[in-house]
């Protein structure tokens, strides 16, 4: 990669490429997208489950935090949805691909398979920690107050990280070493 004189990075393949890097809006654009795509998921397992366990409804199923088996199967979902799209041909789950944004390593090269699942699960880190609030206060709203107040903080400090940073890399990119930007690689 070399820089030219208005500090833009360009990709030195066979010609030039200017390269744009997505931003903390964009993303979220995209991530409301998938979002409604993932919640069908979601609601699928919950439906599923309730007709395997009768004393819920797939409703409560999603509101019970104590159902753990649920969680995991719907972070598997989430994790396969985001990972498989982005390291397959279209490298972008269904909501970057509609803002054309995508993933991409340092080297502007496709993501594998493991590398793909490990940036999801370090971006889904905040998620997690939210699912233990319930846990951790006991019944005490004042505790789950702050542990959710801390969990925003987090979350954007996590997500928003990108709007501080040349390459508009969220934290979970800065670990899992990759870029989101502007156009197919």
């Amino acid at each position: 990669m070399s820089v030219d004189n208005k500090s833009e990075p360009t990709v030195t393949n066979d010609k030039p490429n200017q390269i744009k890097y997505a931003g903390f809006w964009i993303r979220v654009g995209a991530a409301i997208a998938d979002l409604m795509i993932i919640s069908i998921g979601d609601f699928l397992i919950a439906y599923v489950f309730s007709k395997l366990n009768s004393s819920y409804t797939a409703f409560e199923i999603m509101q019970n935090p104590d159902i753990n088996l649920y969680y995991l199967l719907i972070f598997l979902w989430q994790a396969l949805f985001s990972a498989l799209f982005i390291c397959f041909s279209w490298q972008a789950t269904p909501g970057m691909r509609l803002v054309n944004i995508y993933v991409v390593d340092n080297n502007f090269k496709k993501l594998k398979f493991v590398k793909s699942m490990h940036r999801f699960a370090i971006y889904f880190l905040p998620s997690i920690l939210y699912k233990f609030v319930p846990y951790v206060a006991h019944g005490n709203k004042t505790v789950a107050i702050i542990l959710l107040a801390l969990d925003v903080m987090l979350a954007f400090f996590w997500y928003g990280s990108c709007a501080w940073n040349k390459e508009k890399k969220c934290i979970h990119d800065r670990i899992a070493n990759t870029l989101v930007i502007y156009g197919m690689p």
